[in-house]
């Protein structure tokens, strides 16, 4: 327990201080010269250029150092720096969650952030920033997209509230490419976020007071329980519900597939009790949950939960992450669970072919990868019931011929038994015997 409570206290979140966010380096900078800009420094472990669906650069990006020292020290050097007469800005990676949760009462205190209305739908983030540039600095600029296409409005954050005024003065009602623009402070209040967490697979032995002395590290709870039955046992899972959703995502990065007492638990956002009333009778939630996910294909041996965490929180809220595992050993791929498809998407677009820890990771949606695990099945494994005589043994449970689905396998290795039969083909579905 000791060694749990150093690995979990602050001073130990090492890999977080390793993921620099760096901004303002133009439009030339690509992958390779952002990886050996910042290589003097210590081992670059990737370096990710971001890039507009047309390929051209944003002119911002990300570089994950393998020690935070290193980090620590190209922020020192760099930040403030000039790259292709440009003033270089670089510091710490923060999620979306952790820059909402940290500025938005900062911005809609000081109002300076600005909505920006009737937006021309050709107009990108480089275009928006140059329109409202010759006001003050501007720390953010977006136009919010869906499907890669503009909604008609966008986001200004300036660095002061005498810029933000300037620009709402200077372009509020101003026609720009034929559309009269609305600019105004942005006012829209954060909404309360539920940060309840369920946490499943719990060691029989663990109690309210263990299940929150575990998780109060990560930051204010509310309140912790182990649900029980009439006769006060445990059902082996529980709920923490913490005071801000930035705990609940910490103590989720931090405890998911992590062991506690005799158990490996799983740390997951509970989702509100109307959750799904909201969709549609008709759709399956189950089948909508697939959509937010991506299967991370060809990872590094040393990738952990942890790890893909960092690597895709830039894209969006994660809800979890796992590296499959055989004897605690990686498979070498995993699954990421974003908090909508647009997120996955975005991350697939973004990292997809990107070489992480030596590794050219690839991408897919959980969906689109099962669809084409079920067609390879297809192509592979061919239904051979003419092949069988009808003398030929019957197996148990596949008696009914209107129901039964019989797939017949050729060519198997003779080292191969039922169990390694089964477990190749279980990916695939059901399987109601196999012999």
């Amino acid at each position: 327990m000791a060694y749990r409570e150093r690995s979990m206290s602050l001073g130990d979140q090492r890999e977080k201080s390793c993921h620099l966010f760096v901004k303002n380096f133009g439009h030339t900078l690509d992958d390779r010269r952002l990886y050996h800009l910042f290589s003097p420094f210590g081992e670059v472990t990737s370096a990710l250029v971001k890039k507009s669906p047309q390929g051209q650069s944003l002119g911002y990006g990300f570089v994950s150092f393998k020690y935070p020292e290193s980090a620590s020290a190209a922020i020192r050097r760099l930040n403030g720096s000039t790259v292709n007469e440009c003033e270089l800005y670089v510091n710490y990676h923060q999620t979306r969650d952790e820059r909402s949760i940290v500025l938005a009462s900062y911005h809609m205190l000081q109002g300076t952030n600005l909505l920006v209305q009737n937006l021309e739908r050709s107009i990108d983030d480089f275009q928006l920033q140059s329109l409202f540039s010759h006001f003050g600095t501007i720390t953010s600029a977006k136009v919010m997209m869906k499907n890669k296409i503009s909604l008609g409005y966008g986001f200004v954050c300036y660095s002061t509230v005498a810029a933000a005024q300037g620009a709402i003065e200077g372009m509020n009602n101003r026609t720009v490419h034929g559309h009269r623009l609305c600019v105004k402070v942005h006012e829209k209040k954060t909404p309360l976020q539920k940060a309840n967490l369920r946490v499943s697979n719990l060691d029989s032995r663990v109690d309210d007071l263990a299940l929150r002395r575990t998780f109060e590290k990560f930051g204010s709870i509310i309140n912790a329980k182990v649900m029980t039955n009439n006769k006060g046992v445990s059902k082996n899972y529980g709920y923490v519900c913490y005071s801000s959703i930035e705990n609940a995502h910490l103590a989720i990065e931090h405890m998911n597939n992590q062991r506690l007492g005799h158990q490996i638990i799983t740390v997951t956002l509970d989702q509100p009790k109307n959750y799904n009333e909201k969709r549609s009778k008709s759709e399956s939630s189950a089948e909508t949950l697939k959509d937010n996910k991506i299967v991370v294909r060809n990872l590094s041996p040393q990738m952990t939960e942890n790890s893909l965490v960092s690597l895709f929180s830039r894209f969006g809220t994660v809800f979890n992450a796992q590296v499959q595992r055989t004897n605690r050993e990686s498979e070498c791929h995993g699954i990421v669970t974003f908090s909508s498809r647009s997120e996955a998407e975005r991350a697939i677009w973004e990292l997809d072919g990107h070489c992480i820890h030596g590794k050219s990771i690839d991408i897919s949606l959980l969906a689109d990868h099962e669809n084409s695990e079920d067609s390879r099945a297809q192509r592979v494994v061919s239904d051979q019931t003419d092949d069988l005589s009808s003398d030929e043994e019957t197996l148990p449970g596949m008696d009914n011929p209107q129901k039964k689905t019989n797939l017949y396998v050729k060519n198997l290795h003779p080292e191969i038994d039922e169990e390694q039969l089964h477990k190749l083909f279980s990916p695939f579905g059901d399987i109601v015997n196999i012999k």
